[in-house]
């Protein structure tokens, strides 16, 4: 949240050659909220949430690895999910953020899911 309307990066190592599925969002898989949503606090074991403010998210970006891919997100997708190549050994910086209608940096990707295929 820190990283202005992009967010910032996270350093990764790939372990292994092949293709990966990345998932970008804004809340946790577990609530279930499309990126775009406005959420409400709450109380939980170990705190409260403040609110969750909404977001006019009509794109999602990512660069990884040499890869920059920008894709359409819909007003009630939970994510956005790109597929990307990357080699073992690659030290790289995974960045997700999302964007309006216009391209205009919104917020960094709170959560960055990754699977290899």
């Amino acid at each position: 949240g820190k990283g202005g309307g992009r967010g910032g990066p996270w350093n990764v190592l790939v372990d292994q050659d092949g293709e990966y599925e990345i998932s970008l969002r804004r809340w946790p898989m577990q609530v279930d909220a499309p990126v775009s949503a406005a959420l409400p606090a709450a109380k939980t074991t170990v705190g409260t949430y403040p609110v969750g403010v909404g977001f006019p998210i009509a794109k999602a970006r990512l660069t990884v690895g040499g890869e920059d891919q920008t894709k359409p997100v819909a007003a009630d997708d939970r994510a956005a999910i790109f597929h990307v190549k990357l080699k073992a050994g690659t030290k790289t910086q995974l960045h997700g953020w999302f964007q309006d209608a216009t391209g205009k940096d919104l917020c960094g990707a709170y959560y960055a899911y990754v699977k290899r295929q």
